[in-house]
């Protein structure tokens, strides 16, 4: 094998003169089938094309984003406190709007 190539499981790169092995680890992927809005999908593969990136790549990268800083982020957000907002939306909801103006 030379230098700077890649087998399924070594990635072989020069250091200093000595070669250096290090474990490939390949993420296991899973066939997924849903419909999403066509304008979306658009725009997916148009920032795809930009970046130079495939499809997959980028909502791939989305949904990362999404699972590991949105979610958490709503946990955060205590169940009483929202409870009360909703109680306070639904009483006061015209008295916003008119404010809001």
């Amino acid at each position: 094998m030379r230098v700077g190539t890649v087998s399924r499981f070594i990635l072989i790169l020069p250091v200093s003169g000595l070669e250096f092995h290090q474990e490939v680890v390949m993420p296991r992927s899973v066939k997924i089938a849903t419909e999403i809005d066509a304008e979306l999908y658009e725009e997916l593969v148009s920032v795809a094309k930009e970046s130079g990136q495939s499809p997959q790549f980028v909502l791939e990268r989305a949904l990362e984003h999404y699972l590991h800083n949105v979610v958490p982020s709503r946990r955060m957000l205590r169940p009483e406190v929202m409870a009360a907002y909703r109680r306070s939306n639904g009483k006061y909801r015209e008295l916003y709007k008119r404010l809001a103006r």
